[in-house]
């Protein structure tokens, strides 16, 4: 697969609302970014302007209240960080086995997402090295049409996405565990840390109970 079809495949859901996907397959070629086998993410940092309304499901035997922050507007602003993507698929056995990462064991998923990617992010050590040797984060995902679930994770950095957001607006908690829920149009979107692990975790086309199931699935 090449890098052009890999970035496609890999960042194209989370940006094409904003109608922006174009534009930065454009910039990429124009500065011609693509080098040595490295993968240029282009970030893309979202200020909110407005939470509208928000929905509140609360299951008490469940131990959870869940408070969806519905976003009503944003604006982007382009900026290109770099890393290198490097597909795993053939060490997620051996990652799911990692005592740090035991929660993928028991990853709530709907069975339509059978297509499944697996992928690790490095970065470099500094602007004058050469080589993209440090891990980052991992980014799984799991989809199946335009269904999609994006779940990076990291036990040691907050993970690189494609857009940023000023998070506020009304917390959620399972177990214990406080995060926030924000939607967007189709999508969900959460940030959270538990048990030492940095999540970001990112949905297209899910329903608000496979959502819970997912959250749940990793918040014990």
């Amino acid at each position: 697969m090449s890098n052009k079809e890999t970035f496609k495949k890999m960042y194209s859901s989370k940006i094409n609302q904003e109608r922006t996907f174009n534009n930065i397959l454009k910039e990429i070629e124009d500065k011609n970014m693509k080098k040595n086998n490295v993968y240029k993410l282009a970030l893309i940092p979202v200020c909110i302007i407005l939470v509208i309304c928000g929905i509140v499901i609360i299951n008490k035997e469940g131990n959870y209240e869940i408070y969806i922050n519905k976003i009503d507007s944003s604006k982007t602003n382009l900026t290109k960080p770099d890393a290198d993507i490097k597909r795993i698929d053939a060490e997620y056995k051996k990652i799911q086995e990692m005592p740090a990462f035991n929660f993928l064991k028991n990853l709530n998923i709907p069975e339509d997402l059978s297509d499944k990617s697996f992928s690790a992010i490095y970065t470099r050590k500094d602007k004058d090295s050469k080589d993209y040797n440090i891990l980052h984060n991992y980014d799984f995902w799991f989809e199946s049409n335009d269904r999609r679930i994006i779940l990076a994770f990291s036990d040691k950095n907050k993970p690189l996405r494609d857009y940023h957001f000023e998070e506020f607006g009304k917390t959620s908690k399972i177990n214990n565990q406080e995060l926030t829920i924000y939607q967007y149009n189709t999508s969900y979107m959460t940030t959270f840390t538990y048990n030492g692990i940095n999540f970001d975790i990112e949905t297209n086309n899910l329903t608000e109970s496979e959502l819970i199931n997912l959250l749940t699935s990793i918040i014990k």
